[in-house]
């Protein structure tokens, strides 16, 4: 009898991120293991041990696009998703905060495999 286990959640945050014309900007991410299979999603960071999670979605914005958050809005919602990613099970639940990039011109430096765009909200 085989015993499928669930890997262990890892806790992290997304971004809704919304500049100064209420575009959002979304990562197109990609799994190099499965040509073909590619989404949209909004950027996302996992928790470091011991870090606050406004200040993983500070730093984790800051990497991935060069935005230096002043402020952090609210959490708006709690995702949670069981997915698999170069042929690995992966478990993540992600707290949603809203942010605004302010006057900010985003330098995005993503992983090979993704690359950002803005779409107007509507």
């Amino acid at each position: 009898m085989t015993t499928t286990t669930s890997p262990a959640p890892r806790v992290g945050a997304r971004v809704l991120l919304l500049d100064l014309a209420n575009r959002v900007l979304l990562v197109h991410a990609r799994d190099p293991d499965q040509p073909g299979h590619h989404w949209w999603e909004l950027p996302s960071c996992g928790q470091d041990p011991g870090e606050a999670l406004p200040d993983t979605v500070r730093r984790e914005v800051g990497e991935e696009t060069g935005i230096v958050l002043t402020s952090i809005g609210p959490e708006l919602w709690v995702h949670e998703s069981h997915f698999t990613y170069r042929g690995r099970a992966h478990h993540r639940v992600d707290r949603v905060f809203l942010c605004f990039a302010r006057g900010s011109t985003p330098k995005p430096r993503f992983s090979t495999g993704q690359e950002p765009r803005r779409m107007s909200a509507a």
